[in-house]
């Protein structure tokens, strides 16, 4: 019975805890959040990530697709890539959000706490001199253990 409710507490910490603090650098080799060994769902995302220009910069919202399933969140990481599929731009610091280095400082974005969110809104400022379009890409994590990769947004021209 004590072995029961130890595995029990062990596995709760695992679940509740993982990267608590918002993605580790290594999340950048391939946009995930690196949890254990489990692997991405292979199943439709409950969640997108949509992005509209509003003046010098980019909203970027991570939202959940069907309120009615009530699927929160807890983390996820983006980038901003151009159409060479090159991380470009750098984000701006909001609340619930912290700011990664994976190519250069301040490319990428993770969450600041796993406490369960239904949406976040994100600034990412435009470089001066792009031109094109640009699409933000990572992933989204509802607990350790299930997450989606590869999302992506709408492509914006800047």
């Amino acid at each position: 019975m004590k072995l029961a409710i130890f595995l029990s507490v062990a596995l709760f910490a695992v679940f509740t805890s993982a990267h608590k603090t918002g993605a580790p650098p290594k999340a950048c080799e391939g946009l995930e959040p690196k949890h254990k060994d489990w692997k991405a769902q292979t199943t439709s995302s409950p969640y997108k990530i949509e992005a509209k220009k509003v003046g010098d910069s980019i909203e970027v919202t991570i939202k959940i697709t069907d309120k009615t399933q009530a699927e929160k969140f807890k983390g996820f990481i983006l980038v901003a890539r151009d159409v060479s599929n090159k991380n470009v731009g750098t984000w701006e610091q909001v609340p619930k959000a912290k700011l990664l280095k994976c190519d250069n400082d301040n490319d990428a974005v993770t969450h600041e706490t796993n406490e369960e969110k239904e949406t976040i809104k994100l600034k990412w400022k435009i470089p001066k001199g792009l031109t094109g379009a640009v699409c933000f890409k990572g992933a989204v994590v509802k607990n350790g253990k299930t997450w989606w990769k590869g999302l992506k947004s709408n492509p914006v021209d800047v």
